[in-house]
């Protein structure tokens, strides 16, 4: 599989791109091979939006991987960080742990539809991101949850790491419908 990336406005694409992939993993395509221009200087704030946009869905899609491994979230959180999901906030590796093969496992499937995404540069590497989405929970009992929410996200981000660093989430849940599968026989 092969991807071309073609524009010549640096608003919308800096750099010419060609990339191959191998078979995709649960979480993330493998690249093999990808040639391409450096961005030019002056397209940051795109850049800043794409290492955003790429921290969101890796995040959520760790969240909704079944295999429940804490071990690969840890790149994607800052030394300090703080996770509102659940009282108290998920504030340490330990906790994590805890979230991850606990309250996390206990969802047999979900889905995260982001619906809009936006960021505002509030320091030097730093982010205030706003990320509005609608998230459905299935449970093992048939129960499930649909919920739109509106997370802000403070992110800090070194561009010689491989993603930027969540230093924490809040969320507020605007719709939570909790809903009963039907029993098949």
């Amino acid at each position: 599989m092969a991807a071309e990336l073609e524009s010549d406005d640096p608003r919308t694409n800096p750099t010419r791109c060609h990339a191959e992939m191998t078979a995709l993993d649960p979480t993330l395509p493998h690249l093999v091979n990808v040639e391409g221009a450096p961005a030019p200087a002056d397209a940051s704030p795109f850049n800043a939006r794409n290492r955003l946009l790429s921290l969101i869905h890796y995040f959520t899609s760790l969240v909704e991987n079944p295999a429940r491994d804490p071990a690969p979230f840890r790149e994607l959180l800052a030394d300090n960080f703080a996770l509102h999901y659940v009282d108290p906030p998920v504030n340490s590796f330990a906790m994590l742990n805890d979230w991850v093969t606990g309250r996390l496992a206990s969802v047999v499937a979900s889905n995260h539809m982001i619906h809009d995404v936006s960021f505002d540069t509030v320091g030097d590497g730093e982010y205030l991101v706003t990320v509005a989405m609608e998230s459905e929970a299935l449970f093992p009992d048939g129960s499930g949850i649909i919920s739109k929410n509106r997370q802000s996200w403070r992110v800090i981000d070194d561009a010689s790491e491989r993603f930027a660093r969540i230093a924490e989430i809040r969320i507020e849940r605007d719709d939570v419908r909790r809903f009963d599968l039907p029993e098949t026989n």
